[in-house]
């Protein structure tokens, strides 16, 4: 067993093995000759006194290690050196440890890739008592690699604490590895980085303008870059924006029905289209007497991002909105509720009785609620209904979606309706712009921003038209994503790495910690 378990590199000669009960025990002593000071490199010979030094090892089938070295002090022989005497140093243990150096690497290399307690409860069951304290003092311990300088950087934030705390992270594209972590998303402490670092050329960035503040004033001479992808993100967003104010136009009304008992009643509004419709004229009214989005938000107790949506509308929300509101189980099932409705059943327990011989998994009164939705409130029997349902309204975000995307791809059900939303002209040209935008960005058509910027200024639509000029102040950026190689792609997968690692220390690890946890080698 000595032979699988001895300290590498140390010349020992093994006295006792003490193998009956956990720990094992191994008693040693050194058997080198001489030993050379540490201050003054000189080799000596002359034994002063000897000492127990106890540290433990790996554990050996699941039973800790410990050992127990019979070291010696030795005197120096330089009289001009400050140190008269010294001990023995081991090359497998070092000084002032408790641990051998193996024991001591394996536990940082555990430590690094879970959290301190977790670690500290595993090592106990196997054998190695040490504390998540420990551990965490033996990460802030670990050297950092000392990379060349970088060339081109990616720069982002991260949330320390989501919506609380954020700090920046930097990233050495040519490397692939994270650089540095800095405490704050201040431009001056970027700037201050910068400072410090002037062989940066390019540096990397989402269109944050905080970001852009602090690259100007850090690093002028290096060449500031957007990231392809978030450029069509926030693209997206804009025209996600003017769906909410361009609505889709409702269809036309079907004629009246023949009943043998009572015509049909219109359906009526729902709740939450009433309680938007209010929200809506109280938001009018406060803004022709000159009140700010704040003060509006404030006093109808509304988040601010609501009321600019509302603001930006020209007209009430239609009766038929109903906000967020999901659509029910019942439309996965319509076809086998319409075709119970031909057949006759027209009460809702004749409905609810017809889809459950179907299969139907619902309830009475989600049934309710689609007779209710297709058929009218107060219309239970009668006239069969006079064609094919409506098409159901679209959040702005699947308008949005289905524009954006190429109509190869789309579905039958996608393309039908925006054809028919593209007869109206505005949509169009918002349509036309969309995939100018995405060809040039995607294949790199540097020489066609220019003119495209024109004509989204032109167009007198106010989120395209906010859009070009959030892209005509950050024009330099925007031309180096287009032509430019680099993207912030490894940034984000190195955000995500940082974001897991603050799950798995649960969130508590602090800022020097948590920057020697990520930046410390995987090989440590």
């Amino acid at each position: 067993m000595s032979g699988l378990i001895i300290l590498e590199r140390t010349p020992l000669r093994v006295l006792q093995i003490s193998g009956d009960r956990a720990p094992i025990e191994i008693w040693a002593e050194t058997t080198a000759p001489t030993a050379c000071c540490p201050t003054c490199g000189q080799p000596s010979h002359r034994v002063k006194s000897h000492y127990w030094r106890s540290p433990g090892d790996l554990p050996w089938r699941g039973w800790g290690v410990r050992w127990h070295l019979w070291v010696r002090r030795f005197v120096c022989p330089n009289p001009a050196c400050p140190q008269a005497m010294f001990c023995e140093r081991l090359p497998s243990v070092a000084p002032h440890q408790r641990w051998t150096e193996a024991a001591r690497t394996t536990m940082v290399r555990w430590a690094l890739i879970a959290s301190a307690s977790e670690v500290a409860r595993r090592l106990r069951a196997e054998g190695l008592a040490v504390s998540r304290q420990t551990l965490n003092r033996w990460i802030q311990a670990v050297p950092l690699p000392d990379p060349s300088a970088p060339r081109v950087i990616g720069i982002d934030e991260w949330a320390r604490r989501k919506g609380q705390t954020y700090a920046t992270i930097l990233v050495d594209h040519e490397q692939g590895a994270l650089w540095e972590i800095l405490p704050d998303t201040r431009p001056e402490t970027v700037a201050a980085w910068l400072r410090a670092h002037p062989t940066v050329e390019i540096v990397t960035r989402d269109r944050d303008t905080a970001f852009a503040r602090g690259i100007a004033d850090g690093a002028p001479q290096a060449e500031p870059g957007a990231d392809r992808w978030h450029l069509l993100r926030h693209w997206a967003t804009a025209v996600e924006r003017f769906f909410p104010r361009h609505r889709e136009p409702p269809p036309a009304p079907a004629p009246p029905a023949a009943s043998p008992d009572a015509a049909a009643e219109p359906a009526a509004p729902s709740r939450e289209a009433t309680r938007q419709q209010r929200w809506w004229q109280a938001i009018q009214d406060r803004l022709a007497q000159g009140e700010s989005l704040s003060a509006i938000a404030r006093a109808l107790h509304l988040d601010r991002q609501t009321v600019r949506r509302y603001a930006r509308m020209a007209t009430p929300p239609p009766p038929s909105s109903t906000g967020r509101r999901r659509r029910p189980q019942q439309d996965r099932w319509q076809a086998v509720l319409e075709a119970a409705w031909v057949a006759g059943h027209h009460t809702v327990a004749a409905l609810y009785a017809a889809a459950r011989a179907q299969g139907y998994p619902g309830g009475r009164s989600t049934v309710y609620r689609w007779l209710v939705e297709h058929h009218g409130v107060r219309r239970r029997r009668g006239a069969l209904p006079a064609g094919p349902p409506a098409d159901p309204p679209l959040r702005p975000r699947q308008w949005a979606t289905w524009l954006l995307q190429r109509w190869t791809t789309l579905p039958r059900t996608a393309t039908r309706r925006l054809s028919q939303r593209l007869e109206d002209p505005v949509v169009r040209q918002v349509w036309t712009l969309v995939h100018q935008f995405a060809v040039l960005v995607r294949h790199r058509q540097e020489r066609a921003l220019a003119s495209w910027l024109r004509r989204a200024l032109a167009s007198g639509i106010p989120e395209l038209v906010r859009f070009a000029q959030g892209l005509q102040r950050d024009e330099a950026a925007v031309r180096a994503a287009i032509r430019g190689p680099w993207s912030q792609g490894r940034t984000e997968g190195l955000n995500y790495r940082i974001k897991r690692t603050i799950r798995v220390t649960y969130g508590r690890a602090s800022f020097p910690l948590l920057r020697a946890r990520l930046l410390a080698p995987r090989e440590a």
